[in-house]
């Protein structure tokens, strides 16, 4: 990415069963004078600058991640470096497949029929 330039990450959910969480993300070509920016769905823009290794991680929130619904956009303040890796976290969110809810409802009919036998 070329100083003053941004990249934007688009991320677009198929299946709103599933939360993604941005857990952090590595640069390459990084030097000490180069900053950097980040911003999640629109919000604040939070900067970065060169750590001093080869490839220089940063982790979002102390690793805990950032939700995000569509877009990470990455800026370059002056210089230039390149994305080398992202983490993203993909969790779903607690609603049972079909196939789970039928199995579960399949267990439960089979009992009442077996305790109803069983009383007669």
């Amino acid at each position: 990415m070329d100083a003053g330039t941004s990249d934007t990450v688009t991320l677009t959910l198929l299946n709103s069963g599933y939360t993604v969480k941005i857990l952090n993300f590595s640069v390459d070509a990084f030097t000490a004078a180069e900053t950097g920016s980040y911003s999640i769905d629109g919000g604040a823009a939070t900067g970065f600058a060169d750590t001093g290794s080869a490839l220089d991680t940063f982790q979002i929130n102390g690793g805990s991640g950032a939700a995000f619904t569509n877009t990470v956009v990455f800026n370059s303040t002056n210089g230039n470096y390149s994305l080398a890796h992202l983490t993203l976290d993909v969790t779903a969110n607690g609603v049972p497949e079909p196939s789970t809810f039928a199995l579960g409802s399949s267990a439960l009919i089979g009992l009442a029929v077996f305790l109803r036998r069983k009383r007669k």
